[in-house]
């Protein structure tokens, strides 16, 4: 390997040094298998009252592959009219389309303004296009408006029933991927509703489910899940489960348990006790200590107060990427990033700009997506505790993956200080024999102020996840791979197999 080729794999280490960033020591044994890898981007989020442009759903199989299961949404109140009883299938959605001026001095470079057009999708279309490119729906059911008078009792339940039994048996019929129903949205922070408000509209679902799966015979049964609250809120889940035991209807089923969360910014290593900590509550409830468990929405770019501020995409990227490293050995625990797109107001949490362009968030989905099919060993040293440089890295016959990045939390008014930046040295050892003696191609990916971020001033590779080196190296070169890591960044090398 040439000096230059050596640079570019050691790019950034004396920058970093020269600021007197931590050194991070990681071991990676290709000869350890941890396991299969989780495979965290086949669970997917996107959003309906400012929906995609059905052309996305294309541009999601390209870039992440094909997703196990997409979250839908269904907004009953837009499918049933209620003052002529009449039903609309096929009803018309919003899109919103920004027509901001450009601005140079701002980081975007656009200023938010009100020249706002809507444009619309049929409704039909948006789940036709996500239909046709998941394996899977699991489609989300509320009624805005209606949901809240039912619960004051100004609107009959029994109407509420029979709009969401002709609206799921429509939909599962033209479109027999749809296998999870998720009943109602946040309705302790949308609403305002106690638990005991929500339980009897989960009753409801449960039996019109049992009542389409009896009747159609689907292929692909439907599954009922709840409670779909805000946050990770233990009185109200809590609660939930104690309903649930204490139901007698011989009905009753319970085939995933769904929440959010927006709140684990600082300690994202609560991702890796969520499992353990619900199969107790699950045996407690009657129910599998193995029952499902999907974080239907999970952020951090705003909390209650999303921005467009493209460093919160940076962060959001990077605390997914934590988020799913903690949660990667929960078999039974899916994340289900939020969101694929959105208004401008939610950048910080999307993967695609209003232009479809890929944000740094998207990237990361992207760099999970490379990842090869069987985990292995890694160690870093010193180990990060909640904040701090992690590493994962995975092997199969086509090549091997090693990831690496700085998760640091924004500053807030509790933590005003920026984190450091870091030094990763990275050594891949114990390669497969066949390897040892060939010339290997090793690619190198970046995310970070500049590189695959549609955001920074430079326009060169933004919109994708950027290759920033490409080099044919001996085997023992790969236990000297360094990188220089800003707050934030992520750092992907991709081995491919001779």
């Amino acid at each position: 390997m040439t000096k230059g080729m050596m640079a570019g794999l050691l790019a950034g280490a004396a920058v970093a040094g020269a600021f007197g960033a931590e050194t991070v020591e990681i071991a990676v044994d290709c000869a350890e298998v941890v396991g299969t890898r989780a495979y965290p981007e086949r669970y997917l989020n996107n959003s309906i009252m400012h929906a995609p442009p059905p052309a996305l759903a294309d541009r999601m199989v390209k870039e992440y592959g094909r997703p196990k299961i997409v979250r839908c949404w269904l907004q009953l109140e837009k499918m049933w009219n209620r003052k002529t009883g009449t039903y609309d299938f096929n009803h018309r959605i919003p899109r919103r389309v920004y027509q901001d001026a450009h601005r140079t001095d701002k980081p975007d470079g656009t200023a938010i303004t009100n020249r706002v057009v809507y444009a619309t999708e049929k409704f039909e279309d948006y789940l036709d296009a996500f239909s046709r490119n998941s394996e899977e729906i699991l489609l989300n059911i509320r009624a805005i408006g209606l949901d809240d008078e039912a619960a004051k009792g100004t609107f009959p339940m029994s109407m509420w029933k029979e709009v969401f039994e002709k609206g799921l048996r429509h939909y599962k019929e033209r479109y027999p991927n749809i296998r999870y129903v998720e009943v109602l949205n946040e309705a302790e922070a949308a609403s305002k509703f106690t638990c005991d408000q929500y339980y009897p509209f989960y009753q409801a679902a449960y039996g019109i489910v049992g009542k389409l799966n009896s009747e159609l015979k689907p292929a692909v049964p439907l599954l009922v899940g709840g409670p779909c609250t805000c946050s990770f809120n233990k009185k109200f889940i809590d609660r939930f489960l104690d309903l649930y035991a204490q139901d007698t209807d011989p009905r009753k089923r319970l085939d995933f348990l769904s929440f959010h969360d927006y709140s684990s910014m600082r300690n994202p290593s609560i991702y890796g006790t969520f499992e353990e900590y619900f199969r107790g509550r699950f045996l407690k409830a009657g129910l599998p200590g193995n029952l499902p468990i999907f974080m239907t929405e999970v952020g951090v770019g705003g909390g209650s107060n999303p921005t467009p501020d493209p460093e919160r995409n940076r962060m959001q990227a990077v605390a997914e990427t934590t988020y799913v490293y903690y949660a990667r050995h929960s078999a039974n625990l899916h994340v289900f990033p939020w969101v694929l797109f959105h208004l401008r107001r939610q950048l910080c949490y999307a993967q695609f700009t209003q232009e479809l362009n890929m944000t740094p968030f998207g990237a990361a989905v992207k760099a999970w997506s490379l990842h090869k099919d069987r985990e292995i060993g890694t160690v870093a040293t010193p180990v990060a505790t909640n904040l701090g440089v992690y590493a994962m890295a995975s092997l199969d016959d086509t090549g091997a993956a090693i990831q690496v990045w700085n998760y640091q939390a924004m500053p807030d008014k509790t933590h005003p200080e920026p984190g450091p930046s870091a030094v990763a040295r990275v050594a891949i050892r114990n390669l497969p024999a066949k390897w040892a003696q060939s010339k290997l191609r090793v690619r190198q990916y970046l995310i970070d102020s500049v590189h695959s971020n549609c955001f920074a001033g430079n326009k060169e590779g933004s919109g994708q996840l950027q290759q920033v080196s490409c080099v044919e190296t001996e085997a023992k070169a790969l236990e000297k791979l360094t990188v220089n890591l800003e707050p934030n960044a992520i750092c992907l090398w991709l081995v491919d197999a001779p």
